[in-house]
């Protein structure tokens, strides 16, 4: 995820076909709850069509 200590706001956008996600590792998941904690902002943009992007591999769940 690298060093989010001087982000204000961290922007996630959803890859537009299944083949170019990568899943999100759990270490990279709980780094961007505790910058959100820590009074970061997040703006997610996810396409949730079925053949763009898997939500539980994606994380977006998880971290909302």
């Amino acid at each position: 995820m690298g060093n989010l200590k001087d982000v204000k706001t961290l922007v996630m956008i959803s890859p537009l076909a299944r083949p170019t996600q990568k899943p999100k590792l759990p270490e990279k998941k709980i780094a961007i709850i505790y910058f959100i904690n820590l009074g970061g902002n997040l703006l997610i943009f996810v396409d949730e069509e079925v053949y763009r992007v898997i939500l539980d591999e994606y994380g977006v769940n998880d971290i909302t």
